[in-house]
Order: structure tokens, then sequence, then C-alpha cells
């Protein structure tokens, strides 16, 4: 019965791992019981389980991924002085891409940061710290902020943000919404972005440059086939984000 209602719900990966934390339950619970058909069961369900999709037909080298960010921002200077706001935001996207590519994090943390915190200037160079609560495996991470994008950052910080932070829109309840403080990451109208947001904003401008979505996630994929592919100093810093 519960293999019927979970087969119609979840893909044929996720019924796999759903009987196989079954048997792990039935083992601890009753050490003594009978399980040799909940075993067999298991071993045929990860005998046929699949994929529901093909994650290699969305992997694009990382320089892909640098060169959009790169495209964005180039697009976003060219702008900035007569259409403030979206060129701020083209910054703003270019930057988050080329970051992600070169730092994978998980977006619950990558949309998190915040001025001082997240992302702290020590001496002329800037780190990003990840701290146990905002990491998956509840460990602490810290590492260089790229040296190719120190640039990249200061022009975000000293022109771009500032540019979306004063930005008075016509829409009196966008003008109400709380202005970001110490938030790296801030929308059009001045408001902290959520990472759920920045997530969506990727995947998006990824989709409108490749023709497929490629989301955050994706990025810690297409990080480690480059790291497969690859050796030098970027392939070390991103071996210790991908754990």
């Amino acid at each position: 019965a519960y293999l019927a209602f979970l087969r119609p719900r979840v893909s044929p990966v996720s019924v796999h791992m759903y009987i196989k934390d079954l048997c792990r339950y039935c083992r601890l619970a009753w050490p003594e019981a009978e399980r040799s058909v909940l075993n067999t069961l298991e071993r045929n369900l990860r005998w046929h389980a699949t994929p529901s999709r093909n994650k290699s037909a969305k992997i694009v080298d990382l320089r892909a991924l640098l060169e959009l960010g790169h495209k964005l921002l180039a697009a976003g200077h060219a702008q900035i002085d007569t259409h403030p706001v979206t060129g701020a935001v083209l910054v703003r996207d270019g930057l988050a891409i080329k970051l992600l590519a070169l730092r994978p994090l998980r977006i619950r943390a990558f949309g998190s940061f915040q001025i001082g915190r997240e992302l702290k200037q020590i001496g002329s160079k800037w780190h990003i710290l990840i701290t146990p609560e905002l990491s998956k495996t509840k460990q602490h991470w810290d590492g260089p902020f790229p040296d190719s994008l120190q640039a990249d950052l200061e022009h975000y910080l000293d022109v771009a943000r500032p540019k979306l932070l004063t930005h008075q829109s016509s829409k009196r309840k966008a003008n109400r919404r709380t202005r970001a403080q110490a938030e790296f990451w801030v929308g059009r109208c001045g408001q902290p972005l959520h990472y759920k947001v920045l997530a969506e904003i990727i995947a998006n401008r990824t989709n409108e440059h490749f023709g497929f979505r490629v989301g955050p996630h994706m990025f810690r994929d297409c990080a480690a086939t480059y790291v497969a592919l690859h050796s030098g100093e970027n392939v070390g810093i991103l071996k210790s984000v991908l754990g």
C-alpha cells in the first residue's frame, strides 16, 4: 500500500530512497524481525531507479557561465548612467552569476550575504565567511573572494547597489518595502533580495542565454564537472566549497 501511494507522487529515485529509509528504520526498531521481503524490494527498486530529469543535459562549461556574467556586467556598465536601475540590475545579476560560478555555495548561504558578516573586508581583500547555521552540512567555511571579481565587487558596492537603494518606484507599495541595510543582494526597489528570488533571477538569466534553465544548484554540478576535468588554484577552492 505504501509503494502504491508513493509511485504516482514521486520519482523512481525518490521511491527507492523512501523504501531504503524504511529498511533502515525497521532494522533499528525491530532487529530480530524478518526483513528479507523488504530487503529484496529495496534492491529491485534500486536497480530500476532512474532520475526523472537528465541533469547532464543542463551542465554547461564553467567558462560559459563566466562569459554570461561578463556579458551582463558589460551591458550594465553601458546603461547605468542613462538607465540607472536597469543598469544596476544587470550589474547585480552579472556579478551573481560570475561569483556563483567561482564560489558555488548553496543558494541559501549565497543569497543571505550581509556586508560585514558573510562578506567581510580584511585589509585590502574581501573574504566570504559562511557560518554553520547557513550550511547544510553545519560546517563553517571561509575563503577568499575571487581576485578576478574584485573590480566587479567594488563597482557593485560603490555604484550599482546605491542606485538600487535610492531608487524611488512609481508604485507606492514598492516604496513602502523595507530598505536593505547590510544585505548584499538588493532588489530594484531597494529591498533585501530573498535568496529564493535571487535563485529565480539566476535561472531566468541562464534560460535567456542558453535556452534552458541552469539553477543555482546546477552551478554546483557544473563546478564539480570542471573540477573533474581541470587542475589549478581555482579547482582547489571549488573543491573546498563543494565539500
